[in-house]
């Protein structure tokens, strides 16, 4: 049976992860997007993942939906309805910045997409080692338009296969089952089964926006499967 992230792409195709539970993200994100003139109505899912990320739709690129999951116990997950995964910057960069703690972007697009990418951005602020723009490592390896593109920047972890990146095929020096295992050095996978958890006690959040006067773009909308096509040959 396919994985929660592997059964919602493509909005689990590219998505962050913070360090801290989930009642702490949602009072930052609602708190940093108060401050910029955005207002959302709440609910919550106690019992189905599944169900949770199904009200996601219609998936569009305004992402007027977002949804925050446990990962673990000090995790959070952040997602939103967009047709190309989730917008790394608010959930991951924005809320390390605004809690002063580590973010992660993850990306791993399904294999039969047109243009592929596994990514691996850890964001942190200075006091955990991030530089002035509270970037800590970058790995990335992606399809551009018909060519392979390999990006490494920021200080190596200890962990790291160091070797694999000078690999004569650019595709091959980063890919899922390296990325699988760095989350699970660097933090927690949330690939690995039952990581992604929701209970009565620490349900699944979802925020959409709410104020009739917010400047959201209207884009065309689409169904998971829609928005899945729309990446592939």
């Amino acid at each position: 049976m396919a994985s929660v992230l592997e059964r919602w792409s493509p909005v689990t195709d590219d998505f962050t992860i913070v360090n801290v539970p989930i009642d702490q993200a949602v009072t930052a994100y609602c708190a940093w997007t108060r401050r910029l003139g955005h207002s959302f109505s709440k609910s919550s899912f106690k019992d189905s993942i599944d169900t949770a990320f199904a009200s996601l739709t219609p998936l569009s690129m305004s992402m007027t939906k977002k949804l925050f999951v446990s990962v673990g116990d000090e995790w959070t997950a952040f997602f939103q309805n967009g047709t190309q995964g989730s917008d790394p910057t608010a959930g991951g960069h924005q809320l390390a910045m605004e809690l002063g703690v580590i973010g992660m972007r993850i990306c791993a697009t399904p294999s039969d997409y047109l243009w592929q990418a596994v990514m691996w951005e850890v964001y942190a602020p200075q006091s955990l080692g991030g530089d002035e723009f509270g970037y800590r490592r970058n790995l990335a390896v992606v399809n551009d338009g018909g060519r392979w593109h390999f990006d490494n920047t920021g200080a190596p972890y200890p962990f790291e296969q160091q070797l694999r990146y000078s690999l004569r095929r650019k595709r091959d020096r980063f890919d899922r089952s390296l990325l699988h295992q760095y989350l699970r050095e660097a933090a927690v996978n949330p690939y690995d089964r039952d990581v992604l958890s929701v209970s009565a006690d620490r349900p699944i959040v979802k925020l959409e926006v709410s104020n009739p006067h917010d400047p959201v773009t209207r884009y065309s909308s689409y169904s998971y499967a829609e928005a899945g096509a729309l990446h592939k040959a």
